[in-house]
């Protein structure tokens, strides 16, 4: 079946019929139902589920539970060998409609890529690289201008004074908005409690913010003039010579601005440089063995729109030039941003199989959200996107990959300045490559968006009634709830409780939430910033659950039944409202990530029963003793590759020394971040050079401890792959600063120290 679903990927839906597609479509099910009842034998019959009996304190139904057990396991057999049956009646229906319309064509070939493309650091790096911009940088400047007494003056100054950006898109969230806005303007309002605010005490606090003050600020993709009119009554309008930015694709809203500025698509001859620039180097060197007129041809169909050249010079890159005509010609372009559409459309069908969940993946979050790389590769190994080509080797690691190949193909773009061959922290979609993974995930059934229809809706209008699902005749595998009001949750709708696979909540207010536990198939549960309490009560019935991350939400306790997930592999719980991590979440033996932000308390003397731990992350271990405890108990969670801990006291020489051995045991480690209290009698850190860092770490970050000298471990020969550097050290020589200078990929370095010359 998967062979079958691969070959049927690969052929864009307007060369299949319609009977083509509802075979595929049909069979893609099956493929999951059979997935879910193989797992199911597996959790219910073959692994058994004597683990509630053994956790339960009352001895009575501990034998109750044993008594019976045998009798539960034949029911099960029954109920899925019923399952089981029917899978196969359906299979054979669909082998007689596959013999009578036989999918056609050829997918494109697998491309093998490796590591970030060096090319692309040198994409939109600085101003000097950029292409076509000098008419349209200047045009725009002149219209700031307007109204100024100094025009030179004003175009020296915008070069510097933008500092403060809001971002937001669609129909935006005006209390987000307004928030984002305050904290870029001031700092001093990161240490304001904002939660209760509302817009209009938002509204009232920029305006007296900027009062008196000369501002530049850029509002990056209003849909809507209601939400445009409510910005810029925020902004005061002061006299002070003020400029607001607002970029849109909606040509209503631009009649509310003052001036118009229209973006124009690329000239021929940068249209011709940006292409080079992808396909060979910055010189934009012509291209020998292909033909001048195939080249011409082939941007000419880009329609001078930047986003599709480079896109189709991703696809051209690595591919022989004899090829590139036939390319040429398997692509149907329409005009304008159609163009644009077709290109990405055709760049993704030519994507691996594997890849493909991956990138439909991402429409699940909202459109210019910033995402958090590790994060997001975790969920794919909770969702089963990734896979290991041997036996051997780390999930994450292989995840790392795909990531890397969906740069390549300028699919995604990472954040920052330069990547340094290095996993980039945060990443971005593409507007017009999430509107693309949006259409596609639907017509897929790949994701189901509640209540889409209803989302501009008064509250009272959703309070009076149940959210709506959109119509389908497939299952609803995957639900992204995404910034709705909803008075109920409609868990009975097509049959979801006992298909459901992932579901994901944000940015949402349910006021009536299903009980989760309902959904006994559910392999990944994300909830951020969900505005009522969340029960988590019977989670542990959930015996497939992989990846669990709740954020920024109220929960009503996490359940003791916890440590029956035995198939969690990621648990990642941040300001939650509780203090202290139970110590059944380390009876979770196949945890691969734990991140835990906001708590006071962990069972840190028990940590190291999760050996198959690879990222660990806690916010903030309070108290010497459980700091003590939880440095000796590192030692024995070898296959560790990230550290992130904040302790709240001071570490003590002895205990760093006994980090230090504990350090010393972990061999796999790449990423060290330690942030503790530190006091000006507090000794040197001089027992860290005993420690042997493996070669292979590529970020260390110490707050609160003060070394007497860089540690002389610090070089290029055994420190190799560094490329983040945070240390406070006494002394500094020029031999370690020259040490610092020979590490070949070093990109950032912070050190407060007193320089010895």
């Amino acid at each position: 079946m998967n062979a079958a679903l691969v070959d049927a990927s690969r052929i864009p839906p307007d060369q299949l019929t319609e009977v083509e597609k509802l075979w595929a479509r049909k069979v893609r099910e099956l493929s999951f139902d059979t997935e879910d009842a193989v797992d199911d034998f597996i959790l219910r019959v073959a692994c058994g589920d004597s683990t509630a009996a053994d956790t339960d304190a009352n001895v009575f139904k501990k034998i109750l539970g044993k008594a019976t057990a045998p009798m539960k396991k034949i029911k099960d057999r029954r109920q899925i060998s019923d399952r089981v049956k029917d899978i196969k009646k359906l299979s054979n229906e669909l082998a007689e409609l596959r013999a009578k319309y036989t999918v056609r064509g050829a997918g494109a070939d697998l491309a093998a890529s490796t590591g970030i493309d060096p090319r692309i650091i040198n994409l939109y790096k600085q101003e000097s690289d950029l292409v076509g911009i000098e008419e349209s940088r200047d045009k725009l400047i002149r219209m700031l201008s307007i109204g100024t007494k100094d025009d030179d003056a004003i175009q020296q100054n915008l070069k510097i004074s933008v500092y403060c950006r809001g971002r937001r898109t669609g129909t935006p969230n005006l209390i987000r908005t307004f928030e984002k806005m305050l904290l870029e303007l001031d700092q001093k309002y990161s240490q304001v409690d904002m939660a209760r605010w509302d817009a209009e005490r938002f509204s009232n606090e920029l305006r007296k913010f900027l009062e008196d003050n000369r501002y530049f600020i850029v509002v990056d993709d209003i849909w809507d003039k209601g939400s445009w009119q409510a910005i810029r009554y925020a902004l005061k309008d002061n006299n002070c010579g003020s400029r607001i930015i607002m970029t849109t694709r909606n040509s209503e809203v631009v009649t509310k601005a003052e001036e118009l500025y229209i973006q124009k698509h690329l000239s021929d001859e940068n249209s011709k440089k940006l292409f080079y620039k992808r396909i060979q180097s910055e010189e934009g060197e012509s291209l020998d063995d292909v033909s001048g007129e195939l080249t011409r041809k082939i941007i000419n169909k880009c329609c001078g729109i930047p986003l599709a050249i480079i896109a189709m010079a991703c696809l051209l890159v690595e591919r022989p030039h004899e090829l590139w005509s036939k390319i040429y010609d398997s692509i149907g372009f329409g005009n304008g941003d159609d163009n644009t559409t077709e290109i990405l459309a055709y760049s993704y069908y030519d994507l691996p199989s594997y890849l493909k969940p991956c990138l439909l993946h991402l429409s699940i979050f909202g459109e210019d959200w910033t995402l958090d790389t590790k994060g997001i590769i975790w969920m794919w190994i909770g969702e089963g996107f990734v896979h290991l080509d041997t036996e051997e080797g780390s999930l994450f690691e292989a995840g790392e990959r795909y990531f890397n190949e969906l740069v390549n193909r300028s699919m995604i773009q990472p954040m920052g300045d330069s990547y340094n061959h290095q996993l980039t922290q945060w990443f971005r979609i593409h507007d017009i490559v999430f509107d693309l993974i949006n259409k596609l995930s639907r017509d897929e059934n790949f994701v189901t968006f509640l209540g889409s229809k209803e989302q501009h809706a008064s509250p009272d209008r959703l309070r009076e009634k149940k959210t709506s699902m959109p119509r389908s005749d497939s299952k609803v595998r995957r639900l992204a709830v995404r910034g709705h009001h909803v008075q109920c949750f409609p868990e009975d709708t097509m049959g979801m409780p006992k298909v459901l696979r992932s579901l994901n909540i944000m940015d949402s207010n349910i006021e009536i939430m299903t009980p989760l536990y309902i959904f006994r198939f559910c392999r990944v549960l994300y909830i951020q910033r969900s505005y009522n309490p969340i029960s988590l009560k019977h989670l542990g019935r959930l015996l497939h659950l992989k990846y669990i991350e709740i954020c920024d939400t109220p929960v009503d306790g996490l359940p003791k039944d916890i440590g029956r997930l035995k198939s969690l592999q990621t648990l990642y719980l941040k300001k939650i409202g509780l203090d202290e991590l139970p110590p059944d979440v380390c009876s979770l033996t196949q945890l691969m990530c734990l991140v835990a932000v906001g708590f006071r308390r962990f069972p840190a003397d028990r940590m190291g029963n999760l050996t198959s731990l690879e990222e660990l992350w806690l916010k903030t271990v309070v108290g010497r003793s459980a700091a003590e405890e939880l440095v000796v108990e590192l030692r024995k969670l070898t296959r560790l590759r990230t550290i992130t801990i904040t302790f709240s006291e001071v570490l003590e020489e002895t205990l760093q020394k006994a980090l230090v051995q504990s350090l010393c045991n972990l061999p796999e480690l790449q990423e060290l971040v330690l942030r503790s209290s530190s006091r000006l009698d507090q000794k040197r850190g001089t027992v860290w050079e005993d420690w042997e860092p493996p070669m292979q770490l590529r970020r260390l970050f110490i707050v609160g401890i003060r070394f007497l000298r860089l540690p002389g471990w610090i070089n290029r020969s055994r420190l190799p792959r560094l490329y983040f550097l945070s240390l406070a050290v006494y002394v500094v020589g020029v031999h370690d600063l020259d040490n610092l200078a020979r590490l070949p990929e070093l990109s950032y370095c912070d050190r407060t120290a007193k320089l010895k010359l």
